[in-house]
């Protein structure tokens, strides 16, 4: 319910303080809140920061594209990062391939 008819529930409660409770908040239609690029951030920096969080390679690239990098840059960017995890599974070592542009 509404979290004034919630207060007066729990302060109606005589056994308020005993046992756990949830809140559970609906956020729909509230828009998120988007941090700004931090200055200096490229696109690796925010691509690298989608994929600590979770996200594929691909939900990374489209993120980079949601904070407006350009398509290319995103794209030698994929191209490194694809290297460097091919290179880490297959124990090779990154032969400084990984770090230039194709």
């Amino acid at each position: 319910g509404p979290c004034p008819s919630v207060l007066d529930a729990l302060r109606a409660n005589p056994n308020v303080e005993k046992g756990e409770y949830c809140v559970v908040i609906d956020l729909t239609g509230i828009e998120p809140v988007e941090e700004p690029a931090e200055k200096g951030q490229d696109a690796a920096d925010c691509m690298l920061r989608a994929l600590y969080d979770g996200a594929s390679l691909s939900e990374a690239a489209d993120r980079a594209r949601e904070a407006g990098f350009g398509r290319n840059e995103i794209y030698r960017v994929k191209l490194r990062l694809t290297r460097l995890i091919e290179a880490h599974f297959t124990g090779d070592e990154c032969d400084g391939s990984c770090d230039e542009d194709a």
